[in-house]
């Protein structure tokens, strides 16, 4: 019956049991599974992909197991059939699940994007009652937590854009080890810088007037964009005169310039913005170091929550949330580099004009961008203490 008769076909037309029927009787070999060019090739990808049959995959793994079949073989997309199966099953983890306890499975190996499997499965994958298990075997099969693709994003970043489990694999990332880094980090503030830049640059001046952390949204597509307008003004003479004169914003973010004092009115300009988007960069920047978030100014002053007033006095007096600037080494790595230390300090700076404005920020930004990636290695020295446990 099967004479004449190619695996690739009775894959395309029959069912489990004629499949099962084929590879028991013709003799076959790792060349019967692995010599493919194109996808539609791929026995096991039609059989995965397009029949979406799970007993006839089955069959077919047990033999490509027995024969030692390559299951890491790249077709001419430069795909290997777990970056389609991440791709496909973004509900159903049974197909996932069994190309993972293949032998030899490489779940590191990356495409023409330089995407691991990782990446595509946080991407994608959205069934919270299965999530965690394959996650877990990626973890035991040494999955590159941080791995980058062509655009230096990382599984983690790529969770972004996961709109169902989001959180939860976000979560689960950082507890085994995921860090966001600073080329990640420094592409989000980007984006956050020319946003400030477009509000500033307008005719007249927008000033935002409670910029912080809650306000910066993420799109499906990876887009930052600045949001809440409420308390926004345009920068006039009229509004100069009253409400920019007001204290107004969020007061963990809000600069000393505004801050009324021997009654006299403070100002808001567009660089008490940029101050509150350098308590925005010292969240950020003290996430990458110490490995988990901290809220500015209420751990490190010991101040108990909701209380505003002891901020204002703590911001009056010259004080700041801090990032340490030391000499790295082996005793103590929770140190920041100089770039990043000057770019903080130079926004949270207490006299507005020495402050630097979006334009500005966004050539420092780049240029620290620049830095980490020629010198990663040195860098990443800097991002965890030593014996410092990762929340």
């Amino acid at each position: 019956m099967f004479k004449k008769t190619k695996l690739i076909n009775i894959v395309r037309n029959e069912t489990a049991d004629k499949v099962k029927e084929y590879l028991n009787k013709k003799k076959v070999d790792k060349k019967t599974f692995e010599k493919f060019k194109t996808k539609e090739e791929n026995p096991l990808y039609v059989s995965m992909i397009i029949r979406k049959d799970f007993e006839m995959s089955q069959e077919l793994i047990k033999v490509m197991i027995k024969v030692k079949a390559d299951i890491n073989k790249y077709d001419e997309a430069e795909q290997t059939i777990l970056h389609y199966v991440c791709n496909t099953f973004t509900s159903d983890a049974s197909f996932i699940m069994a190309l993972l306890q293949f032998p030899g499975i490489n779940v590191n190996a990356k495409n023409r994007d330089e995407q691991t499997p990782l990446h595509i499965f946080c991407n994608h994958f959205a069934n919270v009652q299965s999530y965690k298990t394959v996650l877990q075997k990626f973890v035991e099969l040494h999955a590159e937590i941080d791995a980058t693709n062509s655009y230096l994003e990382t599984p983690l970043i790529k969770t972004v854009k996961n709109q169902k489990l989001r959180g939860l694999i976000v979560q689960f990332l950082i507890d085994n080890g995921a860090n966001i880094n600073v080329a990640n980090k420094a592409k989000i503030l980007h984006y956050i810088f020319v946003g400030l830049g477009v509000l500033h640059n307008n005719k007249p001046s927008i000033l935002h007037r409670d910029f912080k952390s809650l306000n910066v949204l993420v799109t499906n597509d990876y887009t930052l964009k600045i949001s809440d307008f409420g308390m926004s003004r345009f920068d006039t003479t009229e509004n100069r005169e009253k409400d920019l004169k007001e204290l107004s914003g969020t007061i963990p973010y809000c600069s000393p310039e505004i801050i009324p004092s021997d009654g006299h009115s403070g100002l808001y300009t567009t660089k008490s913005d940029i101050y509150s988007l350098g308590i925005v960069f010292w969240e950020i920047f003290r996430r990458v170091v110490f490995g988990s978030y901290t809220k500015p100014w209420f751990k490190e002053y010991n101040i108990p929550s909701a209380n505003d007033f002891a901020i204002l006095n703590l911001i009056t007096a010259g004080k700041r949330p801090t990032l340490e600037i030391k000499e790295y080494n082996e005793a103590c790595k929770n140190y920041v580099p100089p770039s990043v230390h000057q770019l903080y300090y130079s926004c949270v700076d207490e006299e507005p004009d020495k402050r630097p404005n979006a334009e500005e920020l966004i050539k420092m930004i780049d240029s620290m961008k620049q830095e980490y990636i020629h010198n990663n290695n040195i860098w990443n020295k800097y991002y965890v203490p030593v014996g410092y446990k990762k929340m």
